[in-house]
Formats: structure tokens, C-alpha cells, sequence
């Protein structure tokens, strides 16, 4: 009876159309699954610059008080420069001044080179830092594009098929 055959081969097709709508949701379900792993990557990440900033305000903050010491320094030199225009009178006591003045210049010149070479470093290592960040950012940006680009399709094809089955 070509009647029953043909009610045969649609119910065939409407099978197939929902073991295939089932891969479809079995596989949406996994790509959610990896959409949900990869908000929490990116959650990660941003924790992670969120340290970054804190690193580079406490930094910062560094760079602060070496300013207040470096304006310390230079008002030390100032007065010291009074004294021994004040002091000229002995050479001995002019003398010494000069020598602990020395020290301490050069005290501080290595203190502020030692600062410079560690905010240099400190620096590096956060723009490498940010450059990686940024970089993961932008993978997991571009995989969650892809990934809603597979779904929009999935979604059209299951809609296609629920057409046809409807």
C-alpha cells in the first residue's frame, strides 16, 4: 500500500529528525558546558589583573616615598651647603662636614639607582604580565565568538528541522 509505505518513510524521517535534534541538544549542552569553563577562565584572568593593579598602585606608592626621600635628600644637600659656607672659617670641621655629606649623597644615589633598577624590572614584568593577560583575553574572546556562531547554527538547523518535522 503506497499509502502505509509512505507514512512509514515519514515516520523514518520525523525519527531521524529527533535523533538528530538530541545530538544537537547534547552537543549545545557541551558547548554551554565550555562556554561555562571558559566565563570562569576569563574570571580567573580577571582576578588576575585586578592583582596586577593592585602590584602597580602599591608600586606607585613606592615610587612616592622614593620622590619624598629624593626631596629629603636634596633639602639635607641644601642645608648641608649652608653649613659650610657658614663653617668656612675651619677647614678641619668644613671637611668632615663635606665627607659625611659625600656619604650620604652617595648613599642615596645608590639607594635611588637600586630603586630605578627594581621599578625597571617591576615595570617589565607587569607589562609582560598585562601583554599575556590580554593575549588570553583575547583567545577566549574570540572562542566565545566561535562558539556562539556553532550554537546560532545548531539553533537554525534544529528550527530547520522542527520545520520540516512540524
Amino acid at each position: 500500500n503506497p499509502i502505509e509505505k509512505k507514512l512509514r518513510e515519514v515516520q523514518a524521517e520525523l525519527h531521524a529528525a529527533r535523533e538528530e535534534r538530541r545530538g544537537v541538544s547534547e552537543g549545545m549542552k557541551a558547548v554551554e558546558k565550555e562556554v561555562g569553563q571558559l566565563q570562569k577562565g576569563l574570571d580567573v584572568s580577571q582576578r588576575g589583573l585586578a592583582d596586577m593593579q593592585r602590584a602597580l598602585a602599591q608600586t606607585q606608592r613606592a615610587l612616592t616615598q622614593t620622590q619624598r626621600a629624593l626631596a629629603q635628600t636634596q633639602t639635607g644637600l641644601a642645608q648641608t651647603q649652608t653649613g659650610l659656607a657658614e663653617m668656612h672659617q675651619s677647614v678641619g670641621h668644613v671637611h668632615q662636614v663635606m665627607t659625611a655629606t659625600n656619604e650620604r649623597i652617595d648613599t642615596g644615589e645608590r639607594r635611588f639607582d637600586n630603586f630605578v633598577c627594581r621599578f625597571d624590572e617591576v615595570t617589565e614584568m607587569l607589562v609582560t604580565h598585562d601583554t599575556d593577560q590580554l593575549q588570553r583575553v583575547t583567545a577566549v574572546e574570540l572562542e566565545q565568538a566561535r562558539l556562539q556562531q556553532e550554537m546560532e547554527e545548531a539553533r537554525a538547523r534544529i528550527e530547520s528541522l522542527e520545520k520540516k518535522a512540524g
